[in-house]
């Protein structure tokens, strides 16, 4: 049996694992998928060791592996090469840990359907196609009740944003076929009762033709979604802004910056009282949708005082329900890494001299990120200070990916009262329903991976 572990992500379970889970059972192995291994314990994880076989492969994502706060990984990992099980580590980004097999890369069905064939001594090998994908939630995969689950109708980002790492940017590929989107779609519904999803992989509405495959796809369901939206595309389609309003009810915005020349270094160049103008429309358009963005510190040009301005602004006019501001994220350049942003590789050229230590001096905002300097002498570690003293006056900051796993085990109406008044019942804040909620949630994965 293959057995893949995998961290959470963000209140839902991470895609990937599950992804690679359908690839390697329609070529004729059995898989079981272990969410939330960094909720459990020490104990739980031996439970489950003791019913592994030796010929098994653990298999383990390192996707949200954060550096040394996650101590689970590394216990399976020793636990296996003490009793004789194989091991086989998949991640974006290259860790410390030691397994017998590694795949360092995103989108590694094909890689690891070869590997497993070859440890197993099977032949049967079909190329993955995101076009013609077929993967369907089934009872194998021990979702909980009303879980809002990721699900992806294509792998790719038109935009190639110079901060940004994700490996298919700035590319054009296909969108999945719409019967075989909804197919997926429905097969959570039927087992899970799930009616909630988060679009993962994507920029959402970067293409007319991708808003047209995946209304088609919706056609008459009150399916709900979390999703990566473009602002300046969304102010150009206003023709599928009732649809959008209807499916669409977390959004997450990558404005990024306030700071015009910020904007152009990055690729963002529209001016910033414009964007100004386009978040009041869009939220009043919007009334009943979660909006949030990121905005990032320590872009060229951007002084504290910007992002101080941003905060102002933002608090003001309330016209997202949720932001957040982060150090900006840079990685030593060839530092293993298959994807890294224009920035890391051309750090020099941007204006930035990175560190090559990755350890305390590191940003703690982001897997494995580097410190840096600016050529002004502005520092990671001061934009790191800023962004956790401006984060602190916002304590509703949960990004709309999270709000929407909330779903799983509260009404909207609930979320959304308790969103905007701060409270629900009598005496519990938003934090700690948020972090009795997500506990639930992580308790519930655990529990069907022991069962």
């Amino acid at each position: 049996m293959i057995r893949i572990f995998s961290c959470g992500a963000g209140g839902s379970v991470s895609f990937g694992p599950h992804a690679i889970s359908h690839h390697l059972e329609k070529h004729g192995h059995t898989v079981k998928v272990y969410d939330f291994v960094d909720k459990y314990t020490k104990h739980q994880i031996d439970y489950l060791l003791r019913s592994f076989a030796s010929e098994d492969i653990v298999c383990v994502s390192t996707v949200f592996y954060v550096n040394d706060k996650n101590k689970n990984i590394d216990y399976i990992l020793d636990s296996c090469r003490v009793l004789g099980i194989r091991t086989l580590v998949g991640g974006v980004n290259p860790t410390k840990t030691e397994s017998d097999y590694s795949i360092i890369g995103s989108y590694t069905e094909n890689e690891t359907l070869s590997l497993i064939n070859k440890l197993t001594k099977k032949i049967i090998y079909t190329p993955f196609s995101i076009s013609n994908n077929d993967f369907v939630w089934s009872s194998s995969h021990r979702m909980m009740k009303r879980a809002v689950l990721p699900v992806e109708i294509s792998r790719h980002c038109v935009f190639n944003c110079k901060f940004c790492s994700y490996p298919s940017r700035g590319t054009k590929g296909d969108n999945r076929n719409p019967e075989l989107f909804r197919k997926t779609l429905d097969s959570a519904n039927t087992l899970y009762d799930s009616s909630v999803f988060i679009l993962v992989c994507s920029t959402f509405n970067d293409s007319v033709e991708k808003l047209n495959v995946f209304f088609e796809s919706i056609k008459n369901t009150d399916y709900e979604f979390a999703a990566y939206i473009r602002l300046d595309l969304l102010v150009k389609q206003r023709q599928f802004w009732p649809l959008i309003k209807k499916h669409i009810k977390y959004m997450t915005f990558g404005i990024e910056t306030l700071n015009w020349e910020s904007g152009k270094a990055i690729g963002k160049g529209t001016n910033p009282e414009i964007v100004k103008k386009w978040l009041m429309q869009v939220r009043e358009y919007f009334d009943d949708c979660f909006l949030y963005s990121s905005f990032i510190i320590g872009l060229p040009g951007d002084r504290e005082q910007d992002a101080i301005s941003t905060q102002i602004f933002l608090s003001s006019t309330k016209c997202l329900n949720g932001y957040s501001f982060n150090s900006l994220y840079l990685e030593y350049p060839n530092g293993g890494k298959t994807s890294q942003s224009v920035f890391s590789v051309e750090s020099a050229a941007n204006g930035y001299t990175i560190m090559k230590q990755q350890d305390e001096i590191a940003s703690q905002s982001y897997i494995n990120s580097s410190a840096w300097v600016r050529n002004d002498g502005y520092s990671s570690s001061e934009a790191e200070k800023l962004s956790k003293s401006l984060n602190m006056l916002e304590k509703r900051k949960l990004p709309s990916f999270s709000m929407a796993a909330l779903r799983s085990v509260l009404t909207m109406e609930k979320l959304r009262d308790t969103w905007y008044t701060g409270t629900f019942g009598v005496d519990t804040s938003f934090d700690q329903l948020t972090t009795e909620a997500f506990k639930t949630i992580s308790n519930a994965y655990v529990e069907n991976s022991l069962s």
